[in-house]
């Protein structure tokens, strides 16, 4: 898509320079971009057919001065599509896709108005193909009768010229724009490898620096176990032995303690039988 004023060597070097005061000087400016803009139109409009191109309308929303918005019109130059370039086209077809010529905001069609356009553009394309076979019979017919004659052969040489012409000029633009396509798909997968390039560079950096300061911390955890030789296994078994002994001595202050209570029971025993006898 390209655009007038982002064409010609004047209107890049009006872009990029700063403007002037001095009214004879905008008036040569103008002018001088005018004309320019005048002989880019008039050597589209002569190469256009020649190398896959067609004009286009595009309507853009501003803001102007006061605040509110105005539509604006532009002439660019768009690629036509490849159908058109290589099948007929009716009068209903060109009608419905004249809006490829115009570009911005439309608005949607109702259902009975698709349903009344795709039934008239169906009802087109029958007759076009019913025509065309009729035409590849009567030029089929034209040139089996035209071989005998010296006229005819003239204009089947002639017709066959044009045709050929016309079939070269369809296979040079589908080749370039292949070859643009192509171009385009190679400078995305070039710029996604130095991106893929850039990332992996990034990620060993990073990868680096975690090491590292792993290691560094590993160090330092080092340290601290040496500063302190006991561990959190032979903390808890000193925990543990404390325990044993603490139980041991409750048993054992408990026992004597039994042992005693038998010992009295005994003596009181022994002193109540001694007063009986």
């Amino acid at each position: 898509m390209e655009d007038y004023n982002d064409r010609g060597i004047l209107h890049r070097m009006h872009k990029v320079g700063t403007p002037s005061k001095n009214i004879v000087i905008k008036m040569a400016v103008k002018t001088a971009l005018i004309a320019e803009t005048t002989a880019l139109f008039t050597k589209d409009v002569i190469t256009n057919p020649f190398v896959g191109k067609e004009f286009h309308i595009k309507l853009v929303r501003r803001q102007g001065y006061s605040g509110k918005y105005r539509t604006h019109i532009k002439l660019i130059r768009a690629e036509a599509p490849l159908r058109p370039l290589f099948k007929p086209r009716g009068v209903f077809h060109r009608i419905s896709e004249s809006k490829r010529f115009v570009e911005g905001k439309h608005r949607n069609k109702s259902f009975i108005r698709r349903v009344a356009g795709s039934t008239l553009l169906t009802s087109e394309k029958a007759v076009i193909e019913a025509e065309w076979f009729v035409t590849r019979q009567y030029w089929q017919k034209l040139k089996n009768s035209s071989e005998t004659m010296d006229t005819g052969k003239a204009i089947m040489t002639s017709v066959t010229t044009i045709q050929t012409l016309d079939s070269g000029r369809k296979y040079l633009i589908n080749y370039r724009r292949n070859r643009a396509a192509r171009i385009q798909k190679k400078t995305a997968y070039s710029a996604q490898k130095k991106q893929f390039a850039t990332a992996k560079k990034k990620y060993k950096s990073a990868k680096k620096d975690y090491l590292q300061n792993k290691s560094i911390l590993k160090g330092k955890l080092k340290k601290l176990q040496k500063s302190y030789p006991t561990n959190s296994s032979q903390q808890n078994s000193n925990d543990k032995k404390k325990i044993r002994l603490h139980n041991k001595k409750i048993r054992i202050v408990v026992k004597s303690k039994i042992c005693y209570q038998k010992q009295l029971r005994n003596s009181e025993r022994a002193i109540y039988r001694n007063k009986k006898k």
